[in-house]
């Protein structure tokens, strides 16, 4: 006997599908906010450095995206405090500065993948 195979999508199950799919995706992100923290704390000596770290940072990032990064340069001065006026830095260093963006479009694009079931029979008759 042939079963009978019929894909049935279903809305109250949204919530359901959300959970690990959410959880699923927040981990990468959790994780890319945390290397780009750690990226933008040290300083750079020049920004031609910044560029090769920004592209390994980015490297096989599914979930997130680094939509606008900029290189600032920082002024460091000799002495701990407000500088006085007319202070000359020491030395000017060069920081990273970056927000991430999430996708919001794939996490949905599962969540309804998600939704959808087999219900499979092998009753035959047409009014059931």
């Amino acid at each position: 006997m042939a079963p009978r195979w019929v894909w049935i999508s279903a809305e109250p199950r949204r919530p359901q599908a959300r959970r690990p799919v959410d959880t699923h995706w927040r981990q990468p992100s959790a994780a890319a906010a945390q290397a780009l923290q750690q990226l933008c704390r040290p300083a750079l000596a020049c920004a031609a450095d910044a560029q090769p770290a920004l592209a390994a940072l980015t490297h096989g990032w599914r979930t997130t995206t680094l939509p606008d990064s900029l290189i600032r340069a920082t002024p460091r001065y000799r002495m701990r405090g407000r500088p006085g006026p007319g202070a000359r830095p020491a030395q000017v260093v060069d920081q990273i500065e970056g927000a991430l963006a999430a996708s919001l479009a794939a996490p949905e694009a599962l969540v309804a993948q998600q939704r959808w079931f087999i219900l499979a029979t092998n009753a035959l008759d047409d009014r059931t």
